[in-house]
Formats: structure tokens, sequence, C-alpha cells
């Protein structure tokens, strides 16, 4: 296993990540992701690895090339974080995940839940519809 990502408390490396993420910093973002990763993005399945959850982000910044991801709140007791989340963007870029872009912004909210280990994100849960989101037209 690798060193820990940074000594910093949970949230620290929870709201980290998500910062890294919205600054569309994949590389930071994977040093945040614990190499063993267990990413439950529903509906869209489990991503095991940190190489598999990098990708799937990869994916959703490609998808949204004016990607804006605003952090609302974050709180923990120990290792669980939760961190809740503003995503807006154009779907424009490439096709994501069977959804064809149809050049809509959008707007949605959500709550990650997470357990972070050794400074990094380990297991996480992503409950959203994203039908909602990739049809809310503004």
């Amino acid at each position: 296993m690798s060193a820990p990502a940074s000594s910093a408390p949970p949230v620290e490396v929870a709201r980290s990540a998500a910062e890294a993420l919205s600054a569309g910093d994949l590389d930071r973002f994977a040093e945040l992701v614990h190499e063993d990763a267990l990413y439950d993005v529903l509906p869209f399945g489990e991503r095991r690895g940190r190489v598999a959850v990098r990708e799937f982000f990869a994916e959703l910044l490609g998808t949204l090339p004016d990607f804006s991801m605003t952090v609302e709140a974050v709180t923990g007791d120990g290792q669980r974080v939760a961190v809740a989340w503003r995503i807006t963007g154009t779907f424009n870029g490439k096709p994501f995940q069977g959804f064809t872009p149809h050049d809509h912004r959008f707007d949605m909210r959500g709550i990650d839940f997470m357990d972070v280990d050794s400074g990094r994100c380990r297991l996480a849960t992503f409950p959203y519809n994203p039908q909602f989101a990739l049809d809310r037209y503004e």
C-alpha cells in the first residue's frame, strides 16, 4: 500500500478530493483515492480501484466541458464523511453512460458518503438520479 496522501482529518481529505474534481485536476483527485477504493456510483454501478474511479470521473468531465462543482457542506465523524455538492454544466461533450449529448444545461445536487482510510477515500456511495439531471434543462 502506498503512503498516506495526507495526515489531514478525513473531512479535509474528502473536501480536497471534491475540490480537485471541481478544478478538473484528475491527477490530484486520484492521489486522494485509495488504491483499493470501491466507489458505488448509483445507478451506474461500482468502480473498483483508483484507476477505475479516475476513469469514471474523466468520462464525466469529458461529457461536460463547462463542468462546475461546488462543495456546499462537508461533515464527518471519524473516518465517515458526507459531502453535499452541486454540479452544473452543459451536456455537450462526449456521450456518457448511454446518454447522448443534447446541448442543454442541467443543475444537480447530491450527497456523497465516504470512508477515508490512511488519508485517502476508500469507500464511497453516490446516490442520485442521472435521468433527472441529464433531462433537467435551464
